[in-house]
């Protein structure tokens, strides 16, 4: 059941709801964080920390409370979709995606009898980006010449925005054709 007063079409800022007679979860106070929420990069590896936290109206955290997490979009990568809280009230889990895209997160409360699943208040988002990485040919110090022209070995290095390197190829030999 739904408590939830209503006076002159005010509605109540904390509204519960309890389980077939479990103590009622704060479905407002209640919470569900994502860390980082923007600029995470979509290449399958890199997570966002998804943190879901019942209260109840008294704003006391609730242990040992199956929790199910939904992510809207594609290609979600969501290490543990279901959990049970632990002794303050929380449950994590980590998302991650190889599609850049906006994505939302909502979380349900799960009762162990027959009732249907409890919907938070709260959603969370988050932002995977693509994946930048800027490529550098780097000559080696000695080049080769061949007949009189230098044509140098060249090194592929993959590198973040920020600059660090990602990835080096040593092998990769630049070569040029007349077109």
């Amino acid at each position: 059941f739904w408590l939830c007063l209503t006076l002159q079409n005010i509605s109540c800022k904390s509204c519960t709801k309890s389980i077939a007679g479990d103590v009622s979860i704060d479905l407002e106070q209640s919470s569900i964080v994502a860390t980082p929420a923007s600029g995470v990069p979509a290449d399958g590896e890199s997570t966002a920390i998804i943190t879901v936290t019942l209260l109840d109206p008294s704003g006391q955290p609730l242990p040992k409370r199956t929790v199910h997490v939904l992510v809207s979009g594609d290609e979600n990568l969501l290490a543990a979709p279901d959990g049970e809280t632990n002794a303050q009230g929380s449950f994590t889990t980590t998302l991650a995606s190889t599609k850049a895209e906006l994505k939302e997160i909502t979380a349900q409360v799960l009762s162990t009898r027959d009732s249907p699943p409890l919907v938070l208040s709260q959603k969370a988002s988050v932002e995977f980006v693509l994946f930048a990485v800027r490529l550098r040919l780097q000559p080696p110090p000695d080049p080769i010449q061949t007949a009189g022209v230098v044509w140098p070995d060249f090194a592929v290095v993959l590198l973040t925005e920020e600059g660090s390197v990602l990835a080096s190829d040593n092998t990769t030999k630049l070569q040029v054709a007349n077109v």
